[in-house]
């Protein structure tokens, strides 16, 4: 989750409890519930965002229970996206598709024949707009799920 600009301190809430340490503009959430964060500007000025509720989508799905190693970075994203996969099989098929919060479909599936078990897909984000994303990797039959901010 991402805070709208402007804030000097940030805190981050899951339901009525404060999250320790969630005290950036940036927030990955882990467990699915009702999230909000309070902020205050360089004048003092205090203001606190509604709730809402994510779906705890930048948790992998773990279908890809196969895979040694995924990483997606950085995330924050601005210039590139970076999908990391390193498989104790060989990745006969591969889909990556990115999602904006709103259904967007921003990357087509990028799908790919592999006969290897290591894969380094670098995407151009450049041109996104600022705000979380979700994607979808598929290979072998089976799928996992994130999010990442792009920022620039």
């Amino acid at each position: 989750m991402a805070a709208a600009n402007g804030g000097s301190t940030y805190q981050w809430y899951q339901g009525v409890n404060k999250i320790q340490g969630a005290n950036t503009k940036y927030y990955t959430v882990t467990v699915a519930d009702y999230y909000h964060v309070e902020m205050t500007n360089a004048s003092g000025c205090f203001g606190q965002s509604d709730d809402q509720f994510v779906s705890a989508c930048g948790v992998a799905t773990n279908d890809l229970s196969n895979l040694l190693e995924m990483k997606v970075y950085p995330n924050p994203a601005d210039i590139t996206l970076t999908f990391d996969i390193v498989s104790n099989e060989a990745i006969d098929e591969l889909s990556i598709q990115l999602f904006s919060i709103d259904g967007k479909l921003f990357l087509e599936p990028v799908q790919k024949k592999y006969v290897s078990d290591k894969l380094l897909k670098v995407v151009d984000v450049s041109s996104f707009p600022n705000g979380m994303y979700l994607y979808r990797i598929l290979t072998n039959n089976r799928t996992s799920e994130g999010s990442v901010i792009i920022q620039h």
